[in-house]
């Protein structure tokens, strides 16, 4: 079976590759340049699986038009609650959803940093930021400066063994 990514060591890709190792099969990864393409392909049935970021996929689950298997995250969608995670389907730690952050600088005064943080977290805690974000399956967790910086650490050291399994160099 063919599974498509946003594009070569992408998060999805790095999936892809944990899925194999876990159930002990190959797939062929196919790399495309983003997510509208690979669900483009999804949708037409000329990719026969992806494991690809929720968000634009929710209106085609709901509709029927993409079977969703699972999510890969530590606890079920607030989007799509019936979908089961990973870990309910018998694959440990494939706590591996797509996040993003907002970085300063080396040197940024630390006033400033956390005046940008909490600038940050007030409008991502906005009731009209919060309902937008959940209504696109987007779901928040916000970390302060010191946090994120040991998340980002942390979630380096996890995805190390699955980028040299999968011979990504930088370039």
């Amino acid at each position: 079976m063919n599974f498509a990514s946003v594009g070569q060591g992408s998060l999805p890709q790095l999936l892809g590759l944990k899925f194999q190792q876990a159930g002990s099969f190959k797939l062929v990864h196919v790399p495309y340049g983003g997510a509208a393409p690979a669900s483009t392909d999804l949708l037409a049935g000329r990719i026969d699986l992806g494991f690809l970021n929720l968000p634009p996929f929710v209106p085609h689950i709901q509709a029927g038009t993409i079977r969703a298997l699972a999510i890969a995250n530590e606890v079920r969608s607030e989007a799509l609650p019936q979908l089961a995670t990973m870990g309910e389907l018998g694959f440990a730690d494939f706590d591996m959803s797509t996040w993003f952050g907002i970085s300063a600088p080396a040197g940024t005064p630390r006033a400033i940093v956390d005046k940008l943080a909490a600038a940050i977290a007030e409008t991502l805690k906005s009731p009209g930021a919060k309902d937008k974000l959940a209504k696109a399956g987007i779901e928040m967790f916000l970390k302060g400066p010191d946090e994120y910086a040991a998340y980002v650490q942390q979630d380096a050291k996890r995805m190390l063994p699955l980028i040299e399994a999968a011979g990504l160099r930088e370039n």
